[in-house]
C-alpha cells in the first residue's frame, strides 16, 4: 500500500485523531464509529474497531498494544519507516503503510526546520514529524481528504 492509495480516499468525511492519553480512559468513544477515526499509540486499546492506527515512537514495538491489539485490529497501520519497518512482521503486510518524515526540528543538529510542519496534499511528499505521532495523524487526514 502507498500513501497515494489514501490520497482524498475520505473526501468530505469527518475524522477524528483517538490520541492514548489517561483522559481517554474516561470517554465514551461510541459516537465516533461513523466517522473515520486513527488511533494514535496505546489509543487502539480505547479504539480498536478505528480505521487505522498510527504510530512514529520507535518505543511502541515493546508494548503490548503494538503487539497484541494493534495486530488483532482489522485496521490500516500507518508506522513511520525508520523507525518500525524492522518491528512490523507481526502485521498482515496487506494492512501496512510505511510513511517517512519531514522533520521540524533536529535535536543531533539544534536546528529547526519549520516547512516540516508545513501540511501538504501531496502524496509524495513526506508527513510532519512533530513531538507526537497525533501530529502526523492529522496530516494523514488531511491528505485524506476529511474535514
Amino acid at each position: 500500500m502507498l500513501l497515494k492509495d489514501l490520497q482524498d480516499k475520505h473526501l468530505g468525511s469527518m475524522g477524528f485523531v483517538v490520541g492514548g492519553g489517561p483522559s481517554l480512559h474516561f470517554q465514551n468513544i461510541e459516537p465516533l464509529k461513523d466517522y473515520v477515526t486513527i488511533a494514535v499509540n496505546s489509543g487502539i486499546l480505547k479504539a480498536s474497531n478505528c480505521d487505522y492506527f498510527l504510530s512514529d515512537d520507535v518505543g511502541v514495538k515493546h508494548w503490548n498494544y503494538y503487539n497484541r491489539d494493534a495486530k488483532e485490529s482489522k485496521c490500516i497501520k500507518l508506522l513511520y519507516e525508520d523507525k518500525l519497518k524492522n518491528d512490523a512482521s507481526h502485521f498482515r503486510q496487506e494492512e501496512v503503510l510505511f510513511f517517512k518524515h519531514k522533520w521540524w526540528y533536529s535535536p543531533e543538529k539544534k536546528e529547526y526546520n519549520f516547512n516540516g510542519l508545513e501540511m501538504t496534499k501531496d502524496a509524495d511528499s513526506p508527513i510532519i514529524g512533530a513531538r507526537t505521532s497525533a501530529a502526523s495523524a492529522l496530516h494523514f487526514l488531511y491528505i485524506m481528504g476529511c474535514n
